[in-house]
C-alpha cells in the first residue's frame, strides 16, 4: 500500500512539474518584446532583444551608443530610446513602433543607450 502511494505521488508531482514547465515557457514567451537592437544597419552585426516591457533595459556595453537598426518582430510594442544608460530625459525617439533599418536617417544611429518599451492596443 506505501508503494503505490509512493508510486501516485511520484506521478502527481512529475505531472505537475511539467504543467509548471509549461506556464513558465508560456509566461517567458510573452514577457518577449520582439524588439531587437543591431549594430549595424540593415539587422546586421551583434544584436540584443529587449527582455520585457514596462521597464528600462540599459543596452549591453558593446552596443551601447553603437545600435544602427531595430527591428520590431511582433506588433503592440512601443518603445522609447535614450542617449543615457537609465532612461533619464531628454528622449531620442519616442513612440516607436516599427523596425527602422538604418537609424540614422532618424538622426539617432550610435547613439541609444537604453530603452523603454510598453504594451500599447491599436483603436482601430
Amino acid at each position: 500500500m506505501q508503494l503505490l502511494n509512493l508510486l501516485f505521488l511520484a506521478v502527481a508531482s512529475a505531472a505537475s512539474a511539467e504543467t509548471v514547465a509549461a506556464e513558465n515557457a508560456s509566461d517567458a514567451q510573452a514577457a518577449t518584446t520582439g524588439v531587437v537592437f543591431y549594430e549595424h544597419i540593415h539587422f546586421r552585426g551583434f544584436s540584443y532583444e529587449i527582455p520585457s516591457t514596462g521597464r528600462c533595459w540599459p543596452l549591453p556595453e558593446n552596443l551601447r551608443q553603437e545600435v544602427s537598426s531595430v527591428r520590431f518582430r511582433s506588433g503592440g510594442v512601443s518603445c522609447a530610446l535614450y542617449k543615457n544608460n537609465f532612461c533619464f530625459p531628454p528622449v531620442l525617439y519616442a513612440g516607436l513602433r516599427e523596425s527602422v533599418s538604418d537609424l540614422h536617417i532618424l538622426g539617432i544611429g550610435d547613439e541609444v543607450g537604453s530603452v523603454y518599451c510598453g504594451l500599447y492596443q491599436d483603436d482601430e
